[in-house]
């Protein structure tokens, strides 16, 4: 990053106009901030001297030196950077240098806005969720749409709706007064507003408007849009439905939004359920639920629950196991049948389509659309086939899909540890399977134990966030996929001594904490011993793994001549002990 000081500068970017260029002398400003955060980054301006100036340059590697000496601000800091990075989009190549400078200010303020460290300090009073009511938008001047008539026209009229129209009819998603105008969350505006316009393309049967985000090569194919197709006609959307499902895609993501999160019960902040709170307390933050009748209201209520319990994305990633399939089975059959299980595939259409943006779907590509509806057609099958034979044939297809036919049970260990690395090529395969052909005998045995436990017929720990660790492991030279493995190895065994006899069949653990830590440490050494200076804390049924400050303030920390003797001894007692493994005959298989 770039801070300047004393001087004349001016800012431009590759465009040749004259409007083009920020002029500016003697102020503080700071450029390219992203850059300390992430491993590469394309400059967007240009930074120009126009006098004797002073400048002043901050790199990631020092702004982590200075935090290692403050914890709680290390732990501010890490908060901050991860919500920077999340909203951060690079700009486009026809914009000019102030709307890039602005985005970019626009990006920190926003970020800073949502710390848990600010919020404690300060809070707006438009965000406060006492005075949150979006009533007065109903009655706006000029308005004429409403939930019902849009869903209507959907359904019924040959003009094609347009996203005015979507935002007229929906308050919630009014640029100016709305929930996530509110909160300044865009991109979570712009998620909503993909998910509706492309559920209402499937509606419609309008192929083009759905990928016209896509560039064309890899793009939708039309037999994989008559999969979706036929997915949404099994659903059987009725006008009633669609308005409930188009209100929950609208609103479903405030319950991500921190700084609303934070002034709800400790037991209701997680997304979903907060939704729910909200909903049930403050109605008027949400006007267009009141346009529902009891039975659509209930349904909402109860995806809403559902979604709480059942991750859909979580399985497609092989993050959860058989027993959430079985849990979701059991809702089911409480909660409606297979109505409610129509209304919820209808929910994760709009949804999965929506998870990249774009007035249309950026995300649903030729190569993301087949885990999308391998998925979605194992959630068809949910009331009538075993949960284990489910979740094991789509694990079985994944692996087809990267031209690997599971032979025995290993194989199907290593297709679900490639689903939570996000695999998606043959030649990532591969590289994952040297990965796994570098550990020892007893890492891989352990490693398959718990990849292949369901959590119905034997316990089994689900690591959240461990999709976001593998891919921060794989990108970071100092953490890598194999060292990674044997940290998680590691802490499998801590978790399963911390709780010796599951109450449960499934234990869940939040690795955030260790994903922020993955994608900061600069040093090999103190990742492999991380779990040693770690704490696992439980809170209900729950585990967090606590990275702790002890970690965080050697995040940092040289190779020294310490460091690097003890990694010596350490790779040394691991090669003796597979040595010894191996002339002790180990053979080196997974039983089950």
């Amino acid at each position: 990053m770039y801070i300047t000081s004393h001087g004349a500068f001016s800012v431009c970017t590759e465009l040749d106009m004259a409007n083009n260029v920020c002029n500016f002398v003697n102020e503080h400003r700071y450029f390219a901030e992203v850059s300390m955060y992430v491993e590469a980054v394309m400059h967007d301006c240009t930074l120009v001297a126009e006098s004797f100036a002073e400048v002043f340059k901050l790199s990631g590697h020092k702004l982590a030196d200075i935090l290692s000496h403050s914890p709680p601000c290390a732990t501010m800091f890490v908060e901050y950077a991860t919500e920077f990075v999340g909203r951060y989009s690079s700009p486009d190549v026809d914009a000019f240098a102030h709307d890039i400078l602005q985005a970019s200010e626009d990006c920190a303020k926003n970020a800073s806005e949502c710390n848990s460290f600010y919020l404690d300090l300060y809070m707006d009073d438009r965000k406060a969720i006492r005075y949150l009511s979006l009533q007065p938008l109903t009655s706006k001047p000029g308005r004429t749409a409403s939930p019902s008539t849009f869903t209507a026209k959907v359904l019924n009229s040959s003009s094609v709706p347009s996203l005015e129209e979507l935002r007229d009819a929906f308050v919630e998603l009014d640029v100016e007064g709305g929930l996530h105008a509110r909160f300044s969350e865009p991109k979570e505006q712009e998620r909503a507003e993909s998910a509706i316009l492309s559920l209402v393309s499937l509606v419609r049967d309008d192929y083009a408007a759905y990928i016209l985000p896509q560039r064309e090569n890899g793009r939708l194919t039309r037999p994989q849009w008559q999969q979706l197709r036929s997915v949404l006609e099994w659903a059987g959307p009725t006008q009633e439905k669609l308005q409930a499902a188009i209100l929950l895609l609208a609103i479903r993501g405030i319950g991500k939004f921190r700084s609303l999160t934070r002034q709800l019960p400790p037991i209701r902040r997680r997304p979903e359920a907060a939704v729910r709170y909200i909903l049930e307390n403050y109605s008027d933050a949400m006007p267009s639920s009141k346009c529902m009748d009891r039975n659509m209201s209930t349904l909402v209520m109860d995806a809403l629950e559902l979604q709480q319990e059942f991750n859909f994305a979580q399985m497609l990633q092989g993050e959860n196991v058989a027993g959430n399939l079985c849990q979701l089975k059991d809702f089911m059959h409480t909660k409606g049948g297979e109505d409610t299980l129509k209304f919820f595939v209808l929910i994760l259409l709009g949804f999965m389509s929506g998870l990249a943006g774009g007035t249309g779907s950026r995300f649903m590509t030729c190569r993301n659309a087949e885990t999308t509806i391998m998925g979605l057609n194992t959630m068809q099958h949910v009331l009538n086939e075993d949960p284990a034979r489910l979740y094991w044939t789509y694990i079985y297809h994944r692996g087809l899909g990267l031209s690997r036919a599971p032979q025995h049970s290993t194989d199907l260990a290593v297709i679900r540890l490639a689903c939570l690395c996000r695999i998606q090529t043959q030649k990532d395969f591969l590289s994952l399977q040297r990965s796994w052909d570098a550990l020892g005998t007893p890492e891989q045995q352990e490693l398959c134990k718990h990849l292949l436990a369901d959590g119905i017929t034997n316990s089994a720990v689900i690591f959240e966030f461990l999709p976001l660790c593998l891919e921060r492991a794989n990108t970071n030279p100092f953490v890598t996929v194999p060292c990674f493995l044997e940290v998680l190895v590691e802490l499998i065994q801590a978790v399963r001594s911390s709780e010796p006899a599951l109450q449960s069949r499934m234990l869940t653990v939040d690795l955030a904490d260790m994903a922020a830590f993955t994608l900061m440490v600069r040093n090999s050494f103190i990742f492999q011993t991380c779990l040693s200076r770690a704490k696992l804390n439980k809170q209900d049924d729950r585990f967090y793994l606590e990275v702790t400050q002890e970690n965080w303030r050697r995040v940092s920390e040289p190779h020294t001549d310490i460091i690097m003797l003890a990694t010596s001894v350490r790779d040394l007692a691991r090669s003796q002990a597979k040595d010894m493994r191996l002339r002790l005959g180990d053979e080196g298989y997974c039983s089950v």
